[in-house]
């Protein structure tokens, strides 16, 4: 019986021996699990998140337990579980290359899941993203290239920071819209700050200014600059200022308009990459215009008025009225102004609270009051009783006028003083088909309304001419001339003809006398010999 208890207890602490020699093995060779032969109570799991200082995870950083050689690496979300830990208190650490390592004392409790978090320290990287004019830019992307984590934005006043930047040497971008990349060499040094200035440029330039007249600004005038048959345009705010971007490096013609304005124009403009270039345009108000028929109501109707002088009190500005009562006066500065119109006869009238705005063309319509004393009439072709329209009446006697028929050849003279006059119409042409009418006598008077009509009596035509555009006996006008003219061309070429005769004259007198020397001595020889 002692026997079997030996070989039982010598049996059992062989076992005990191979199982306690199994767990040893399992510790030195796992590394991530505690002793196989824990016991229910004594061990408790540890939950470890590793995050940088900016709180980034940190992927395969090394944690360790103090007093274990046993290390865990953390997975890409930056956590690593240990199981098997025993209870009580422990050290934890972790560490990786280019950072400040971490550690932290943990109670471990049994049969729970105990966290930790450690924080490993990097470098930061801190700076400012300015435009060539050291402008602020916010809202700019800086990043370490190949290394998208590590980023940041700047903000209002251009300023940004990138922290938990392991130790090392990298290339580091800067981005914003509307603006050309930028890069820079760094060092990072773990716990440390390094600074980067990044300057962006645009890849165009920008117009910007103001419109004016004067000193005051022009609102919602159209700004434009032509780029390769692109127009870019702008409307000006209430101050008159403009604003037009994002236009490429070269030189430009900048132009302001705006309806009533004249167009302003500045030329060369140079605009170059990353500058703005500032331009004023002065804008002046465009005159007004004013036009329109001066009329009058008589027995007869609505006639003309010609000669009717109409002026803008304000300004002295004045017109006369023409053969069609129609007056224009150009060139008026704006404004609000009362209108006088005058004629010989007629009751003056005025117009008040005429608006002439800038650049616009303002119609007025003005109808006078005739007085009494009026000679009226009307116009018209003797053989068809056709109204004629725009012929020239003229008067003459206690008082000169003169006036055009209107579109029904009627026309009026009205406030003429008491007595006879003469009468006269003519053609509206140079070459009249009218033969000219003139009436003697025409008695009027002060008070009463005299009306004559008159009758013009077509010119006669003649006979038409050889010559084109002529009638025949204005042809042999023309005939006749032409035939003075050759009498006396052949008249001065005979007369050049004799001049030059007694040139020849001495030739021919020697020639005479030979002829007579030759027969004087034929007679002597012919003598008879006594």
């Amino acid at each position: 019986m002692t026997n079997l208890k030996i070989r039982f207890i010598v049996i059992m602490a062989a076992i005990m021996t191979i199982l306690s020699a199994s767990a040893c093995i399992n510790y030195l060779n796992l590394g991530d699990e505690l002793p196989a032969f824990a016991f229910a109570g004594t061990h408790g799991t540890l939950y470890v998140n590793v995050t940088d200082d900016w709180g980034r995870p940190v992927f395969e950083a090394n944690v360790t337990i103090a007093g274990n050689s046993a290390y865990w690496l953390t997975g890409t979300d930056g956590s690593v579980t240990i199981e098997n830990v025993t209870i009580g208190n422990h050290t934890i650490n972790v560490d990786k290359t280019g950072y400040i390592g971490d550690s932290i004392i943990i109670n471990i409790t049994a049969d729970v899941v105990n966290y930790v978090t450690l924080i490993l320290e990097g470098g930061t990287l801190s700076g400012l993203v300015l435009t060539s004019n050291y402008n602020r830019i916010q809202n700019a992307s800086i990043q370490l290239v190949d290394y998208p984590q590590y980023s940041a934005k700047s903000a209002s006043d251009g300023a940004y920071m990138i922290k938990g930047i392991p130790s090392g040497s990298y290339t580091v971008g800067a981005f914003a819209v509307d603006f050309t990349p930028s890069t820079a060499f760094v060092t990072i040094v773990a716990k440390n700050v390094s600074q980067e200035i990044f300057i962006l440029t645009r890849p165009y330039g920008t117009i910007v200014g103001q419109v004016l007249e004067g000193n005051t600004p022009i609102f919602e005038a159209n700004v434009s600059v032509m780029v390769d048959q692109i127009k870019y345009t702008a409307l000006t705010a209430t101050d008159g200022s403009y604003l037009l971007p994002k236009i490429p490096e070269g030189n430009y013609s900048v132009i302001a308009q705006k309806l009533g304005y004249s167009t302003g124009t500045v030329s060369d403009v140079l605009v170059e990459n990353g500058n703005t270039t500032f331009v004023n345009i002065t804008l002046s108000s465009l005159p007004a215009r004013l036009y329109g028929v001066v009329t009058t109501t008589v027995n007869i109707g609505t006639v003309l008025v010609y000669g009717a002088t109409v002026e803008i009190i304000e300004t002295g500005d004045f017109a006369t009225t023409g053969p069609q009562g129609d007056f224009v006066i150009e060139n008026i500065t704006v404004g609000t102004y009362t209108i006088k119109t005058t004629a010989p006869g007629y009751e003056e009238n005025r117009t008040y609270g005429v608006v002439l705005g800038r650049g616009v063309t303002v119609r007025i319509d003005i109808s006078l009051i005739a007085r009494p004393g009026q000679l009226t009439g009307t116009v018209r072709d003797d053989h068809t009783a056709q109204p004629l329209a725009y012929y020239k009446v003229t008067i003459t006697g206690p008082e000169y006028r003169e006036t055009y028929t209107n579109e029904l050849g009627q026309y009026a003279f009205p406030g003429l003083t008491a007595g006879n006059y003469t009468i006269t119409v003519r053609g509206n042409t140079s070459i009249s088909k009218y033969s000219p009418y003139i009436a003697y006598d025409i008695h009027v008077t002060s008070e009463g309304v005299t009306e004559h009509n008159i009758y013009l009596a077509p010119v006669k035509e003649s006979l038409g001419g050889f010559v084109f555009g002529m009638d025949l006996p204005h042809s042999f006008m023309v005939l006749a001339f032409g035939i003075v003219i050759v009498i006396l061309t052949l008249a001065t070429y005979l007369r050049l003809k004799r001049i030059q005769q007694p040139e020849k004259a001495p030739v021919e007198e020697e020639i005479i006398e030979d002829m007579k020397e030759e027969e004087s001595r034929i007679e002597e020889k012919e003598e008879p010999v006594e």
